[in-house]
């Protein structure tokens, strides 16, 4: 809500009128990105919460149409940007910080891994537990799409493993 407000808030004053529209798949596979947005007299769009799967994060690979990413990256259309954190160091942050207190067994928890987001974070944690001597294969759990379901199916696990802290892939989980 905050990022849609923000983009709102200069946007709107500078003579652009912003439209907050629900993707639907389905909506995804009946409009090409591009054909939606000259049907609709967009001259650009800012798109948040798309999954790797969606139809339209293939379509921006070669749209026309002047876009910006929040949290997705598309490598090679100069017309599509992105913004977002970056997830790696944040990871890496996080691990080192927990290795600095005394930590060794750190599990981690992740939602649905076909979103940009959470697969950059959890290579990022793979690949950092590694660099620091420390197991990691054992230790990750998740994938589920709902949250109450990763956590049901996946927390147990991490505990009996004897996992002194667990890192999760988002401030929900």
């Amino acid at each position: 809500y905050d990022v849609i407000t923000g983009f709102r808030t200069e946007a709107e004053p500078a003579g652009f009128l912003v439209d907050v529209i629900p993707l639907t798949k389905q909506m995804q596979l009946d409009y090409h990105y591009d054909d939606f947005m000259l049907q609709h007299g967009y001259c650009g769009g800012f798109l948040l919460g798309l999954s790797l799967s969606d139809p339209w994060l293939k379509n921006l690979a070669t749209c026309q149409t002047p876009s910006v990413l929040y949290d997705n990256y598309i490598r090679g259309n100069s017309r599509v940007t992105s913004i977002g954190i970056d997830n790696e160091e944040g990871i890496e942050m996080a691990i080192h910080y927990l290795q600095s207190l005394g930590h060794k067994k750190i599990g981690y928890l992740s939602s649905d891994l076909n979103s940009h987001v959470y697969r950059k974070r959890y290579d990022a944690f793979t690949r950092t537990m590694l660099e620091s001597g420390l197991q990691a294969d054992d230790l990750v759990m998740g994938a589920d799409f709902h949250v109450n379901t990763c956590l049901a199916n996946h927390l147990p696990r991490l505990i009996e493993q004897k996992c002194t802290a667990i890192l999760c892939s988002h401030d929900v989980l």
